[in-house]
């Protein structure tokens, strides 16, 4: 979701960003329908959440094939990351999914062209949604840039950090 901030703020606030880095995003479901069906699908996951409580959704949401990569992450990461997704609040992670799932934020894909400032779109290459969505950003992003990282999925930083590491310092080096 992080992405997906970023991309939302950059798009507003263009003045704003000197550059902007991407990993696993998505700018957004583009047909109506089909965000309504999400808006519909992330009310039901967050009547669920808010019946199983914390613990046990973010344990059934962590068995999702999109996310199953995370369990290469380096163990001390990946428990610090538990011990952080332990301190989420039933409420919080219901409204995260109302207020900002796929269906309740906007289709930024019309915006992409308007942003002119270096993107580096960053996607593992074992997870092939985000990496066809950054493909497709790619063409529609003036200035984009787009990397998969061999052997990631998606969460590349976290799955392959030395790699992502050097590919964002050669980043940054370009734009100086």
């Amino acid at each position: 979701m992080g992405g997906r901030a970023a991309l939302l703020h950059a798009c507003g606030f263009k003045n704003k960003w000197d550059a902007l880095v991407l990993i696993s995003t998505h700018p957004g479901i583009e047909p109506e329908n089909e965000r309504s069906a999400r808006r519909e699908a992330d009310r039901k996951l967050a009547s669920e959440a808010l019946k199983l409580g914390a613990g046990a959704f973010i344990q059934r949401w962590q068995e999702h094939p999109l996310i199953q990569s995370q369990k290469t992450i380096r163990p001390d990461w990946h428990t610090a990351m538990q011990a952080t997704r332990k301190k989420h609040s039933t409420n919080g992670l219901a409204t995260s999914l109302l207020e900002f799932g796929q269906g309740s934020t906007p289709n930024l894909w019309p915006k992409l062209k308007q942003l002119r400032l270096p993107v580096l779109l960053l996607s593992g290459s074992l997870d092939k949604t985000y990496r066809n969505y950054a493909e497709r950003m790619q063409i529609k992003l003036p200035n984009a840039t787009h990397q998969s990282v061999e052997g990631a999925g998606h969460m590349p930083h976290l799955e392959k950090p030395e790699v992502t590491a050097e590919i964002l310092k050669n980043f940054v080096k370009g734009l100086e």
